[in-house]
């Protein structure tokens, strides 16, 4: 019970005041506490100590109290904080009898206490650990009355932890109430905040509960929480029901936390839509009734993406100069899919590191901007999205090529996805913003249009033999997951098992690994299965007719010929001359300049697959559409490469070195202007060429002006002042160095006369078109006698007429004593009309 003494007015403390003497007078240990900064904070500095102030208290029959402050620290046994209600004494330390609310102590706990005859009793036991943090902000409300004790409101650093009923007796003769702290070590110093402390009479709740907000747990749960406690004694007249075509009634209900928190359990929930809720019938522990109220709540359920239901669909890694936007790079991410897709649990990367996306469910047909993405390259990256599990949702590897234009490149314009629905196209699906601003950030992409549906399957564009049992394959577009281990194909007719490597279906690309070894120089026919794109095109299989390269060694390629000084307008050029008996890859061959004697700088010779046949050329330049207008090359070979930079030449002459992946020089030129036939007055437009590739090239005897018959320069093909020695003998000839298959009676077949040391010779020609691909086989180990004569049509191996341009015409044939002979002819197929 209560024992009433006094009957005055409550006391409050705000320390705005900064007595402690006055309004309230408070007494005890006053020097270990400072008023100051509207706020009472701790100073003592004594280590293992208790200290405390205190205050004589007014009592009623129904009471409140309210606390509130922050402990900078994380409690323990030994740190924590007293807040007596009731104290038998003035002086804490001294109290036999009282109740008190604890901060900390063994559970870091808040807890009520009740002291009797110097003996502590736990009311009320709090949730454990909830003050072992190293910032703790509380607020603290208790009421009570002739006999219970009610701990309404208890709000530890913005989260509400719960509240508590448990009975009350109190016996005293004179009641204060105040503050006792202990701390151990200097650590804990100085670190009690207190700014607003009342006592008094029961602050009576005249108003009624009102709706804090409504959570959609899941298909069957709602949590509706409230401003304030409710009565449970009114549950079986509570009015919450769902509106819409048919009203829908909870079925129960479960206490979250402290009476404010309620679970609703309803049969008719739907997910993803917007629902009306009708609450009637609420009253709060005074009797305040809350009047009826409609609410709308969506019932969001996001689910884990799938591929390619979000995708990446705009990039901004070029932010500068700014068009508008802010300079800061950014990916948007976009929902193409009709379902709500969480992305709690994705991450983006880029070829070396990964961010989280953020907790987000992304509505379909809705853009997600991630404004921190890991730092985004200016020249290309590549960009994943995926799961925690490393499934992947999307990725493209983008290029500062797919921006096509050139101003537009130097920055601030984001590249931007054209039709999401339409992943097949590739990089043709992408290009620069048209946004005055330069972006479309979570909006509609500027550019965004429908484009035509791919009606086209994968197709094998072009091919690497990367070691002797290592095929590379690259495919027109991406492709369907292979999902296998190995594949059974067939090599020249037998059946062998080749094993993935790697297969990266949304690139397009496949490596194999055979189970047998080819064989440099040979030829191989693949029959491979057949794939189909995202688009369900299918191929039914594929045949592969390859062509087993090597990598160049010192003296397989050579420079042919060269133009340093070109006329106004045009540009340098260099032609190399693959002279041996191998089919070259120049995948890892560099082009150096030399200034006095030491290299300048390295150039790759192409970023792409180039296979130089036996005795073929092949053209260099920035340009060649200048090139080959200013002379005749587009007319004699199309085996040419358009570089980014070329080795610098001066109109005095060039200095220049071949290079393989070793580094090892494959062949070098130092020549000059000396070296034109010394008889051409201008030497503007002029190529120097070799006249003999089998010699020594660093001579000036080797090397002369092209003539005025072939307009003073062919880049790309047989040089005008060549001059080659008989160093082997010839067993075949042709009839002609050009076929025009049309059926007029001229040239209309290619003849191949022979003469052969011996007799049983079998013989196989193959037809390779400028790229080193085979485009006809006349004949498949033919049994020939000693002489004679075969023919070729002009067609290739269906019967179709073959593109215009040169052909490499490749003979082997061998004995049954083992006996070789290979020769290489080159011609000019013709359309004619």
């Amino acid at each position: 019970m209560f024992f009433s003494r006094v009957v005055s007015a409550q006391i409050w403390d705000d320390f705005t005041d900064g007595d402690l003497n006055f309004s309230p007078t408070w007494q005890g240990m006053l020097t270990e506490f400072k008023d100051s900064n509207s706020m009472l904070i701790s100073h003592s500095t004594l280590p293992n100590s208790s200290f405390y102030i205190s205050l004589l208290s007014k009592t009623y029959e129904e009471m409140s109290w309210r606390f509130k402050g922050r402990l900078a620290f994380n409690t323990s046994s030994t740190n924590y904080v007293d807040f007596f209600l009731y104290a038998d004494s003035s002086n804490l330390l001294n109290a036999r009898n009282g109740l008190l609310m604890r901060l900390g102590g063994v559970n870091d706990e808040l807890a009520l206490y009740q002291i009797i005859n110097g003996i502590e009793v736990k009311l009320i036991d709090g949730i454990d650990n909830v003050f072992n943090r190293s910032n703790n902000e509380f607020i603290i409300e208790i009421d009570a009355n002739m006999d219970s004790i009610y701990v309404r409101h208890l709000e530890l650093s913005g989260v509400i932890v719960g509240n508590y009923v448990a009975p009350l007796i109190v016996n005293a003769s004179d009641v204060f109430m105040g503050i006792k702290i202990k701390q151990s070590t200097a650590s804990f110093f100085k670190k009690h905040f207190l700014d607003y402390i009342y006592t008094g009479p029961l602050i009576r709740d005249t108003m009624p509960p009102v709706v804090d907000s409504i959570k959609f747990i899941n298909n069957h749960i709602i949590e509706i929480n409230f401003s304030e406690a409710l009565r449970l004694r009114d549950t079986l007249s509570w009015h919450i029901n769902l509106i819409g075509n048919d009203t829908c009634t909870f079925d129960s209900f479960s206490i979250k936390y402290n009476f404010k928190s309620i679970l609703f359990y309803f049969p008719c929930l739907n997910e993803n839509q917007w629902h009306e809720i009708y609450i009637d019938s609420i009253a709060d522990l005074e009797g305040n009734y809350l009047e009826s109220e409609r609410h709308y709540f969506f019932s969001l359920i996001g689910y884990l993406p799938q591929y390619q239901e979000l995708i990446i669909n705009e990039i901004m890694f070029d932010p500068e100069p700014s068009q508008g936007l802010p300079i800061q790079e950014y990916i948007e991410i976009y929902n193409r899919s009709k379902r709500y897709l969480d992305c709690s649990n994705l991450l983006f990367c880029d070829a070396s590191s990964c961010k989280p996306v953020g907790k987000a469910v992304l509505f379909p047909d809705s853009f997600l901007v991630l404004y921190n993405p890991p730092s985004l390259n200016n020249s290309g990256d590549v960009l994943i999205l995926k799961d925690q599990n490393g499934n992947i949702i999307h990725s493209i590897t983008y290029s500062i090529d797919w921006i096509m234009d050139e101003l537009k490149q130097q920055g601030g314009y984001s590249l931007e996805l054209i039709d999401p629905y339409n992943l097949c196209v590739g990089n043709a699906n992408w290009n620069a913003s048209i946004s005055s601003i330069g972006g479309t950030p979570g909006s509609v992409n500027s550019i965004r249009k429908t484009l035509p549906i791919d009606t086209i399957a994968p197709k094998i564009t072009r091919f690497e033999l990367i070691s002797p049992n290592k095929l590379n394959l690259f495919f027109s577009e991406g492709f369907d997951s292979i999902f296998q281990d190995t594949w059974s194909i067939r090599v020249n007719g037998q059946t062998k098992i080749a094993r993935f490597m790697k297969q990266d279906h949304r690139l397009g690309e496949i490596v194999l690994s055979l189970d047998f070894d080819m064989h440099p120089d040979s030829f191989y026919h693949f029959e491979l299965p057949g794939t189909r794109d995202c688009d369900s095109n299918r191929v039914g299989k594929y045949d592969l007719h390859a062509q087993v390269s090597i990598s160049p060694f010192p003296g397989d390629i050579v420079f042919n010929e060269v133009l340093f000084n070109p006329n106004t307008g045009g540009k340098d050029f260099i032609e190399i001359y693959n002279r041996s008996n191998h089919f070259i890859n120049l995948d890892r061959t560099y082009i150096a300049d030399l200034i006095n004697g030491t290299i300048n700088k390295i150039l790759k010779i192409s970023e792409t697959y180039i296979i130089m046949p036996p005795k073929s050329y092949l053209l260099l330049t920035e340009d060649t559409s200048v090139v080959c207008a200013d002379y005749t090359c587009g007319k004699k070979s199309s085996l040419k490469v358009q570089m980014s930079s070329m080795p610098s030449m001066t109109d005095d002459g060039a200095a220049l070195m071949l290079l393989n992946q070793y580094s090892e020089t494959i062949d070098s030129l130092v020549c000059s202007k000396d070296w034109h036939f010394n008889l051409i007055e201008d030497q503007n437009g002029v190529s120097l060429e070799r006249i003999n590739p089998e010699t020594k090239q660093m001579s000036k005897e080797n090397w002369t002006s092209a003539s005025s018959k072939s307009g003073f320069a062919t880049p790309g093909y047989l040089n005008s002042q060549f001059l080659m020695q008989n160093t082997q003998q010839s067993f075949f000839s042709i009839s002609s160095q050009s076929v025009s298959p049309n059926n007029d009676g001229f040239e209309d077949y290619i003849q191949f006369n022979y003469q052969m040391p011996h007799p049983n010779y079998f013989c196989h020609i193959k037809i390779f078109d400028a790229d080193g691909r085979l485009s006809a086989e006349p004949y498949n180990n033919e049994s020939i006698g000693t002489e004679g004569v075969l023919s070729w049509d002009g067609l290739d191996m269906n019967g179709s007429q073959l593109k215009e341009g040169a052909y490499l015409i490749v003979i082997q044939c061998h004995s049954p004593e083992l006996k070789t002979i290979v020769q290489y002819f080159t011609l000019y197929l013709i359309h004619r009309t």
